[in-house]
């Protein structure tokens, strides 16, 4: 029997954002050009270096969306010797993880996360709720932004209308599904020389944000009442890491405290009817800065 391979079945790429011309053995500067931002360009040069390698790509996969590897602010609080940082629960994430999905949504075949829950770390010196780890649950079950971010993407239609770097718009059947994004960038003088002790110093690490404004027009066929129901995750709503702050980031919280975290760390949701005019709709969004909002417009009875 002869068996002929042609190139080979699995290829995996790591994509760490380290500089490797800066790094020496015991030192490792990460390169905030890459980090996120720079997540384009590599699925480019992968796509572009197929025939280098000897073989063209049936499936990509992009399965890793944590943020630990991807820049110097280290949010350090607990003493453990391994290294994890609180923006791995932040807002920021969510909205990081949005961006450059959009960015790079005609180029994989699916997406994932590497690991779910941060029961997967082991961070035993550490009582607080919170720990900085890499997983989109907390080890009590409640959901991060970034677990928001990819039940937003789930419920996207299978029908893509408009796709933008801040902005996707999908339908389904008679449904129109709208994902936006208001991502802040990090200040370039914290992130390359700064280390945060404390979680509640998390928004001094980004570049002022401004409210991002959207107007959305839909045509209809007819002027009927629609829907509109909106799920809203920012800094003030969905976002484990602002409630723990706003509790003083308390060690050790009972039973009643993570309860109540857990229902109420949620995205905001909104909903409204509005009457088309004149065969359309118009839908007027402002964002927050750190903000992804998902809205659903579809046709109802008056």
């Amino acid at each position: 029997m002869k068996i002929i391979i042609s190139g080979p079945g699995f290829f995996f790429i790591p994509v760490i954002p380290i500089n490797t011309e800066k790094s020496c053995e015991n030192s490792y500067i990460r390169n905030m050009d890459v980090a996120f931002g720079g997540l384009y360009e590599y699925f480019v040069n992968i796509l572009d270096g197929d025939r280098t390698f000897g073989f063209f790509h049936d499936t990509i996969i992009c399965n890793e969306w944590r943020i630990r590897a991807l820049c110097k602010v280290r949010i350090i609080r607990s003493t453990s010797s391994l290294t994890f940082n609180f923006i791995q629960d932040s807002c920021y994430r969510a909205t990081s993880l949005i961006w450059s999905i959009f960015r790079i949504w005609s180029m994989t075949d699916k997406l994932g996360i590497f690991y779910a829950s941060d029961l997967l770390n082991s961070y035993a010196d550490s009582s607080d709720i919170l720990a900085g780890a890499g997983g989109i649950l907390t080890r009590d079950g409640i959901a991060k932004p970034a677990m928001y971010a990819f039940q937003f993407l789930k419920d996207m239609g299978d029908r893509l209308l408009v796709k933008r770097e801040d902005l996707m718009i999908t339908r389904s059947e008679q449904v129109i599904q709208c994902l936006a994004v208001n991502h802040c960038e990090m200040d370039p003088e914290y992130a390359e020389t700064r280390t945060m002790r404390k979680p509640e110093e998390i928004s001094r690490i980004f570049l002022p944000g401004k409210d991002k404004k959207y107007h959305l027009v839909v045509k209809t066929s007819e002027n009927a009442t629609f829907l509109i129901r909106q799920k809203i995750v920012n800094t003030s709503f969905g976002s484990i890491l602002d409630s723990w702050n706003e509790m003083g980031n308390i060690s050790d919280l009972n039973p009643e405290d993570i309860t109540y975290l857990r229902n109420t760390c949620v995205p905001k949701i909104r909903i409204s009817k509005i009457p088309a005019v004149e065969q359309k709709i118009e839908l007027d969004l402002t964002l927050k800065p750190h903000e992804i909002r998902w809205v659903s417009i579809e046709k109802t009875e008056m």
